[in-house]
């Protein structure tokens, strides 16, 4: 009776001590990192009155400053008029044309009379927002992926590699089975 309790705690340590290694590495996972960007709206504008001969251009003097690791993403872009169309205006930060969604490096505004006739120019407006990416660590959880099949693929990230989880396995089916052998020895009354 002694050695059958010796032997039944014997393999219970055995599977804990396994199952505890198991765990182990399933919680020294390696974390996620995702970054998200972070965006700020800056408005500038110039207010005056030139006139644009076709063809020609102007620096507004208004400058979209350029600095590094930031992303500068033209948001809107408005240009009035006193005489002639606002349309024949093209606008450009840093060489690069303002259109929304265009990504600029920064620069000054410059504008220019693409049509066919003369334009009283009296303002241009312009949103731009300057982005950068900030790091967030996030932990896994299975809430966080949803169950459509994704959780085999988080397997691989537990930090074992599979000759360690086969050991891990075949320890723990070795437990199984002699526990299972143990419960199932005749009994001599």
């Amino acid at each position: 009776m002694k050695q059958t309790v010796l032997k039944i705690t014997s393999c219970v340590a055995i599977a804990l001590a396994l199952s505890t290694v198991a765990m182990q590495r399933v919680s020294a996972a390696p974390e996620e990192t995702a970054a998200t960007a972070v965006c700020h709206r800056l408005p500038s504008s110039w207010s005056g009155n030139i006139s644009l001969e076709p063809g020609a251009s102007y620096s507004t003097g208004v400058g979209v400053e350029p600095q590094p690791g930031i992303q500068a993403v033209v948001d809107s872009v408005a240009v009035s008029t006193g005489e002639g169309s606002p349309t024949a205006i093209s606008v450009r930060i840093g060489g690069v044309a303002a259109t929304s969604g265009a990504i600029v490096l920064g620069g000054d505004v410059a504008v220019t009379n693409g049509g066919t006739s003369a334009v009283s120019l009296t303002s241009v407006d312009l949103v731009v927002s300057h982005c950068h990416l900030v790091a967030t660590t996030e932990a896994l959880s299975v809430g966080s992926f949803g169950l459509s099949g994704r959780l085999g693929e988080l397997l691989p990230a537990t930090g074992a590699n599979n000759g360690e989880l086969a050991l891990i396995a075949f320890g723990l089916v070795s437990v199984g089975a002699g526990l299972v052998a143990v419960g199932r020895r005749r009994r001599l009354a």
